[in-house]
């Protein structure tokens, strides 16, 4: 794991070294082990290493073979290159190193371009061939490893974090894309696309690669998409999952330095931890170094009863996080200082603590469950595309069995549930006449643009294609693409790398997301049951305590309180402020009003349940944190 940057003079433009190392410097955090540069004409890279697989100089960066050489920088792992290296040894390769990196790089120098199927990680790479005249670059099918790119007409230049692209002394100004800026403010999304806060800087698509010369002709193309419309229905499911879910992990636990884990009361983390468990008690478990789980477990949020039958079947040490409130407004600036751009929660605060325990506690490798619930149907809004698939195709002693189960074990009332059907089915049959979307916008009962924000603001935010779907697959499809898996793998990444700390994550190998997606609904959804498959997958694997649990707290904090409790005046002194006032985004009385309501009433007391108080402080939250980040920015930063 590691963060790599790079410069690429276009139409004569010669390599700007101090843009580079300038570039490097700002990453240090990612590579604290080592770094180095390679210049070579008109291509300039960059890299920080932390030493991970081969802790040895073997593994330094940028790594060079062959005569014309092939020069490579690579932020990530590879994790089937012990297969790739004995493919390539037959082949008559020699290495002179134990890393993913050289095997990477010779699998390149043999296979050029059409390596990329052949890779099993996650990985941001460069490859400058001087062989072709080109540089390659690639990113991981899900985006799991970050690359930014900024353009002008004569220089490329990429890195993996955007503070190395502001850093470099080539990018041109700091203007907010307020586009993105509206869509994050009024309906709380991030990285959904190719775009960022920053106008001019743009994600490289997960699974996308790309060619470009000393002319700029740039050549890029999707080498890996999901295919969302299995619909196979095979017994034998549970038991192929759960053998492609174990090779995963067996994996990513290579590693030349310790391994450990993020473990809730969850099905995801436990499941990987009772894996992880599994394959140290197979190769020889060493007593005096047992499995390491960092966790959180606020008294609020109790799975302490769930989490001691995990420890108990796995002999895990658990290593268990007390969190701070009283330090998260000086927190929240610090870690959007290493994301560069607003994100989704306080959630992410805690998390950012969570891997500086780990950092703290000698553990640089952490096993996690990203992924998991957008690829397998975790969160309870996935029923109802599957309801509505059901619905389409008339399947409706199923579907009403799948309410009623639903209703009883979740809560809900059947009609209630219903309603929302009905309503659904209407609004797809309307959408289908035309001039419907026109009339949508003016029909009684259609959400207004928020109080809270300027009308003209408010209007630059605008629903997606993917927002559309209505089948379950499509809908999964949408959530690891677009919303929310990106803006998660972002967290994960920032937080995990502001640490110098690689996690790793088992449901997101490419082999077992497309087999979960080759299946019919009903193995990830059915009944009371979300997950279905990780279900049935983990018997006999799991504490049954955890597997057959039906409530679902994910990665659960207390911020409904805390934004009526620690952090209230501060927030109010935020928000009434001159800079605040100035920006021309919001309705400032508004928003205040709302809080002091809150604050009144105490209308924040959970969010288990309570969808509507949690929503208001999500709001508050990401106003707070565009302020503190356009005041980093530009203090006088206006719309």
């Amino acid at each position: 794991m590691c963060g790599i940057v790079g410069f690429l003079g276009l139409q004569g433009r010669a390599v700007d070294t101090r843009a580079v190392e300038a570039m490097s410097k700002a990453l240090i955090h990612r590579g604290p082990d080592d770094s180095g540069t390679h210049f070579a004409e008109w291509v300039g890279f960059g890299f920080r290493r932390l030493a991970i697989q081969d802790l040895s100089q073997a593994g330094h960066q940028p790594m060079k073979t062959g005569e014309p050489s092939v020069t490579i920088v690579f932020n990530g792992e590879i994790y089937n290159f012990v297969e790739l290296r004995e493919d390539l040894t037959r082949l008559g390769y020699i290495f002179s190193s134990g890393s993913d990196t050289e095997v990477l790089l010779k699998a390149y120098h043999k296979w050029g371009t059409k390596v990329l199927p052949r890779l099993n990680g996650m990985f941001a790479f460069a490859i400058h061939d001087q062989r072709t005249g080109t540089v390659f670059c690639a990113r991981d099918r899900f985006g799991i490893k970050p690359l930014f790119l900024y353009r002008s007409q004569d220089v490329l230049l990429f890195a993996s974090e955007i503070k190395a692209i502001r850093g470099s002394g080539v990018y041109e100004g700091d203007n907010v894309d307020w586009g993105v800026a509206a869509r994050y403010l009024v309906r709380g999304r991030a990285d959904e696309g190719e775009r960022t806060f920053f106008d001019g800087i743009v994600n490289l698509s997960p699974g996308t690669a790309f060619e470009i010369n000393a002319a700029g002709e740039k050549r890029e193309w999707r080498y890996w998409e999901l295919a969302p419309d299995g619909d196979t229905t095979d017994p034998d499911a549970p038991e192929k999952f759960a053998e492609l879910f174990e090779e995963s992990v067996r994996l990513r636990m290579r590693s030349d330095v310790p391994v450990g884990v993020c473990l809730s009361g969850g099905m995801d983390s436990t499941s990987i931890v009772c894996s992880m468990a599994r394959f140290i008690e197979r190769r020889g478990m060493d007593p005096e170094n047992p499995l390491v789980a960092f966790s959180h477990n606020p008294a609020r949020f109790d799975e302490s009863r769930y989490l001691d039958g995990t420890f108990e079947q796995t002999g895990a040490r658990q290593v268990p996080l007390h969190f701070d409130p009283e330090n998260l407004w000086d927190l929240i600036p610090r870690v959007l200082k290493f994301h560069d751009e607003p994100f989704h929660s306080l959630t992410a605060v805690v998390s950012f603590e969570l891997m500086k325990l780990a950092h703290d506690h000698g553990t640089p490798v952490l096993l996690n469950g990203q992924g998991a619930d957008e690829v397998l149907g975790g969160y309870q809004n996935y029923f109802h595309p599957q309801w509505f698939s059901l619905l389409r195709r008339l399947k409706l002693s199923s579907l009403f069995k799948d309410v009623r189960e639903f209703s009883r074990a979740h809560h809900f009332r059947q009609k209630d549930l219903w309603s929302k059907l009905i309503r659904q089915l209407a609004s797809h049959v309307l959408s289908q006449v035309p001039g419907h979307g026109a009339f949508r916008k003016f029909r009684k009962g259609e959400p207004k643009s928020p109080d809270w924000f300027d009308p003209g603001f408010a209007s630059q935010e605008h629903a997606l294609p993917h927002e559309k779907n209505i089948n379950l697959n499509e809908t999964l499809k949408g959530a690891v693409e677009h919303y929310p898996l990106p803006l998660y793998l972002r967290t994960e990444d920032r937080n995990a790398m502001a640490h110098s700390i690689e996690t790793r994550l088992p449901f997101l190998d490419h082999r077992l997301v497309a087999y979960a997606f080759s299946l019919a609904g009903t193995h990830k959804v059915s009944g009371k049951w979300n997950k279905n498959i990780l279900r049935q997958a983990m018997k006999r694997r799991i504490p049954e305590s955890v597997r057959t649990r039906v409530d679902k707290m994910g990665f659960p904090v207390s911020q409904d309180d805390w934004v009526v409790g620690v952090l209230y005046e501060p927030i109010c002194d935020l928000l009434s402020s001159q800079k605040t006032r100035e920006r021309g985004i919001y309705s400032v009385p508004e928003v205040l009003q709302s809080l002091e309501r809150a604050k009144a009433n105490r209308v924040l007391p959970g969010r288990v349940g309570n969808t509507g108080n949690w929503a208001l402080s999500l709001k508050i939250v990401r106003i707070v944190q565009f302020e503190m980040w356009a005041d980093g920015l530009a203090g006088n930063l206006k719309f």
